[in-house]
């Protein structure tokens, strides 16, 4: 059985049930606010049974790392994205999946502790986020299921 092993901001996330297969985006709103939420509604968020692996929150540029994030964990086949969109993140995780990436005439520098490695740039059709070409959505295999909830009343989350 896998576990969800985060490889970027470990420290940010909140893991749950690292066995289950369900993860929450907050996008902008808090992780302990929509926790809380979740709490009140009286989702089970046991360590043991919960069938959320965890909640973590997507500003704009953390969007890479949350691919990268999902990429190593290919178990997450459920992302249940709750809160409020104030940087349009929720349509570049739409349109990265459904509409696809296309590169753009320019360069992207990271630099390294051993040095500076240029890559491709990539925007995702439909937006005007610009990524590295590193992951592309034909690497993802399983099919990601994407659940947009609308508003975060007590009704909306427990269903």
């Amino acid at each position: 059985m896998m576990q969800f092993e985060p490889i970027f901001f470990k420290e940010k996330l909140n893991i749950i049930n690292p066995t289950a297969t369900l993860a929450i985006v907050t996008l902008w709103s808090g992780i302990n606010f929509i926790y809380k939420k979740l709490e009140k509604a009286c989702v089970n968020l046991s360590r043991s049974e919960s069938k959320i692996a965890v909640i973590g929150n997507l500003y704009g540029e953390g969007f890479r790392y949350l691919l990268r994030n999902l990429l190593y964990n290919p178990q997450i086949n459920t992302l249940l994205v709750l809160g409020k969109d104030r940087s349009g993140s929720y349509s570049y995780l739409i349109n990265f999946f459904t509409k696809g990436i296309e590169a753009v005439n320019k360069d992207i520098t990271y630099q390294c502790a051993l040095d500076r490695k240029k890559v491709g740039a990539t925007r995702i059709i439909g937006t005007e986020y610009i990524m590295d070409d590193l992951i592309t959505p034909d690497m993802f295999h399983n099919s990601l299921r994407i659940e947009r909830i609308e508003g975060i009343e007590d009704k909306s989350i427990q269903e």
